[in-house]
């Protein structure tokens, strides 16, 4: 029976043994990035998941380590081993172009599967809407005990937030896990690259507005923007100088006017039930919806409800949901960041993401990940 939200599957983790609960005080920076390192590295008897429950400053309990073992990921997944339903996932993702007919008769059953599972939208009242917080002057993400995980770190960094956007062409709806980094109570950065999904929605909509007010370059193409990460900003050299904001680490990209048009709409979804995260991690081709590939694997269809200041669906059942924008006038400074590789990743430019509201269900519960080289849950 498919995992009604993250609260069942750490009960399903308390049950099994796999969760040690802390309530001695501890900070979320660098201190439970530290010990969750060592758990992360021990023993299989003492490599458990965390649920730190006296987060100095905070009143919000952090999970972690949730995915750190070979066992817990069964436990997610509602199997006794992997190669259960990998067979099935890779019959989905790349099943075989049927050439007879008895080959197509033998794909109806997937298909007929996979239809059982589409995302429903729930017109009552969501658990991840009991709070719901628009006023900026109010702690948004102030009130997230979000950590810092490495003594190199630009400074706190959201780790698993499965981020929600929509193609501006298609609507076809993109799930995928980025980093964030924290800048203040209402804006964090956007990392993503141009291969991810994300970015490609994010590029799609300049392209529409570029296109729509007739901002071509001298050659008739519509412009091409910075490779995101890979641009550092000199005000002396930097050709499009005359575009960077005062502040050196922050490169407008945008006509003199702006609009609400030229804003993409994002949501990030904090606590999700196993397989919806596992989901918006996995390497999908671009046309599979992550929500219908988590109802497939949970074998019951997401339940979704209306944000409350965007035109976009989140999980119901969520913990936390932060919505907003990416504006494609803005790009900002993002990094280093301790990364899987075991070096830091190099600081560079990427969208910002502005919140427009915060909710979350009464008691919420912020569950992160660290990224480090393995053994690490995020290589896991």
């Amino acid at each position: 029976m498919a995992y009604a939200d993250l609260r069942q599957f750490i009960k399903t983790l308390e049950d099994a043994g796999e969760l040690k609960t802390i309530t001695a005080p501890v900070s979320a920076e660098l201190e439970i990035a530290e010990i969750t390192d060592r758990i992360s590295k021990s023993k299989d008897d003492d490599n458990k998941a965390l649920l730190f429950t006296n987060v100095q400053g905070y009143d919000m309990p952090v999970l972690i380590n949730t995915f750190g073992s070979m066992k817990r990921i069964c436990l997610a997944l509602e199997v006794d081993k992997l190669d259960d339903i990998a067979v099935r996932i890779k019959h989905l993702i790349k099943p075989k172009v049927p050439e007879t007919f008895l080959e197509k008769l033998a794909l109806l059953p997937t298909l007929v599967e996979l239809g059982k599972f589409p995302p429903k939208l729930s017109h009552t009242e969501a658990p991840c809407q009991e709070i719901v917080i628009t006023d900026p002057s109010q702690a948004m993400l102030n009130k997230l005990p979000i950590i810092t995980c490495w003594p190199e770190d630009a400074g706190p960094f959201v780790t698993l937030g499965v981020v929600i956007t929509r193609d501006p062409n298609t609507g076809i709806r993109n799930l995928g896990i980025y980093r964030l980094q924290k800048y203040g109570n209402t804006h964090t950065g956007m990392h993503w690259h141009k291969h991810h999904d994300g970015a490609r929605h994010f590029e799609e909509q300049r392209r529409i507005l570029e296109e729509s007010s007739r901002s071509k370059t001298k050659t008739g193409k519509v412009s091409e923007p910075p490779n995101y990460g890979t641009l550092f900003v000199n005000a002396q050299s930097h050709p499009q100088s005359h575009l960077i904001n005062p502040s050196p680490a922050v490169l407008d990209l945008s006509a003199p006017e702006k609009s609400p048009s030229n804003k993409l709409e994002v949501a990030v979804v904090l606590g999700c039930d196993p397989a919806l995260t596992y989901a918006a991690s996995a390497p999908l081709p671009a046309d599979i919806d992550e929500l219908l590939f988590a109802g497939f694997l949970r074998q019951s269809p997401v339940r979704l409800t209306k944000c409350k200041t965007i035109d976009l669906e989140v999980p119901a059942n969520a913990e936390i949901v932060l919505e907003g924008y990416v504006d494609q006038s803005e790009l900002k400074e993002e990094g280093p960041f301790g990364d899987h590789t075991g070096f830091y990743s190099l600081a560079g430019m990427f969208p910002v993401f502005h919140l427009t509201a915060l909710t979350h269900r009464r008691n919420p519960i912020y569950q992160t990940i660290i990224v480090g080289k393995p053994p690490q849950e995020i290589v896991i």
